[in-house]
């Protein structure tokens, strides 16, 4: 579930109850209750707004491989040869972008 669903249901339970809200929402119990007490929020990991991928040699000359974790655990592995025509870029925006 994106995270923004979760705060938002946490949000709701502060209110209504953990259990009211888990059964509702048909959640994890003691998933929701980490966030109300704000446990889930002290681990959250901070996405990179910008990454710079430098290479010590032309791309077109040689082959990469690029790999991609989500902090949900989700992982892209991106093999290319060559300079990739660019596709490296919009390929890893739709990854971030992706909800599991």
């Amino acid at each position: 579930m994106p995270e923004e669903l979760w705060r938002a249901a946490a949000e709701v339970a502060r209110v209504h109850g953990v259990n009211r809200i888990a059964e509702a929402l048909h959640l994890d119990y003691y998933a929701l209750k980490r966030r109300v007490d704000g446990v889930a929020e002290k681990r959250s990991v901070r996405r990179p707004v910008f990454v710079e991928l430098a290479s010590p040699a032309p791309l077109a000359a040689s082959a990469c491989v690029v790999e991609i974790v989500r902090p949900d655990g989700a992982k892209m592995t991106i093999r290319m040869a060559g300079d990739g025509d660019g596709k490296l870029v919009p390929l890893s925006e739709a990854f971030w972008g992706a909800r599991a």
